[in-house]
């Protein structure tokens, strides 16, 4: 993906990593010919992952919602909403 935003082009590259679960980006920033490269990397945890987690925290009665729009959490949801409870001290 390239793009100009107020003279800068910017382009990025990612690429998913199975093995760690992560996307991997690779930024590449150009102005007036100078040249600035970063990466970032993003951990994707499953609906599986996101109650263990919750329930490790203390919280229960964890539901999962897949966006758009609000309903069921699929592997085809393209974002993932979770609303918990942690009980009271």
């Amino acid at each position: 993906m390239e793009s100009v935003i107020d003279g800068i082009r910017v382009t990025q590259r990612q690429r998913w990593d199975a093995r760690g679960e992560r996307v991997i980006c690779d930024w590449a920033f150009e102005r007036s010919g100078v040249l600035e490269r970063r990466r970032s990397d993003m951990r994707l945890f499953n609906g599986t992952e996101i109650r263990r987690l919750l329930g490790q925290a203390g919280f229960g009665q964890v539901r999962l919602a897949g966006q758009p729009p609000l309903g069921l959490f699929t592997r085809h949801s393209k974002r993932l909403t979770a609303v918990a409870r942690r009980p009271a001290t």
